[in-house]
């Protein structure tokens, strides 16, 4: 009997220690378990945290980029606007120019014409005698005398005008025989250009002044 309850004992002994050793084994399983769900937990949070960052950062950047480009595009409507309008006034301004220089081509031919008739006169007034020695070896600018103020000016003028063209076809066959350098032949003309677009807008000016009194001297 005492073998018995010895091995009782032993036995329940043994089951203590067992249950003992299943308790620990369970309470150190359940502390892994939630070790391992705080960690998870944290990691979680931080990697939420790091995913709203970065999304922060590229809706951020998004936005700027987004503002400059707004900004660009402002820009370069209304840069396009600009443009458009210059070019606009630009053609309105060379067919006004372009107008005017119809006009003082056409004075200008119409004094010159003037100017060839009054010789041709000339000419053939001293063929069939009607004039001295003298006169008849008298060149156009001799006999040509203005009668006002208005056409002693257009002749100056036109005369002057006739010596810049002349000007320009010697500029150019000095270029073409290069005597001056391409540098020199543009400053030439350039300035030759500005004088004779004066010259023919003050022909114009005279013209529409003598037209509008035509008896004042």
């Amino acid at each position: 009997i005492e073998k018995e309850v010895a091995e009782a004992n032993l036995a329940a002994k043994i089951a203590r220690e067992e249950s003992l050793k299943e308790a620990k084994l369970k309470a150190e399983q359940s502390r892994l378990q939630k070790d391992h769900e705080e960690k998870l937990s944290s990691m979680r949070v931080m990697a939420t945290s790091k995913v709203e960052y970065e999304l922060q950062v590229v809706f951020r950047d998004a936005k700027d980029d987004l503002r400059v480009t707004l900004k660009n595009q402002k820009l370069l409507d209304y840069g396009k606007e600009e443009i458009q309008q210059l070019l606009k006034e630009g053609e309105e301004r060379k067919e006004e120019l372009m107008a005017l220089n119809d006009e003082m081509d056409g004075a200008v031919k119409k004094l010159e014409g003037w100017l060839v008739a009054a010789e041709t006169q000339q000419q053939q007034e001293g063929e069939n005698g009607n004039s001295n020695s003298s006169s008849q070896s008298s060149k156009v600018d001799q006999i040509a005398l203005p009668v006002d103020t208005h056409s002693s000016q257009m002749l100056q003028l036109a005369a002057e005008n006739a010596a810049i063209d002349d000007c320009f076809y010697f500029l150019d066959q000095s270029l073409a025989q290069k005597n001056i350098p391409l540098k020199v032949f543009l400053e030439e003309v350039r300035k030759l250009s500005k004088r004779q677009f004066t010259v023919k807008a003050h022909l114009i000016k005279i013209r529409d002044a003598k037209a509008s009194n035509p008896f004042d001297e």
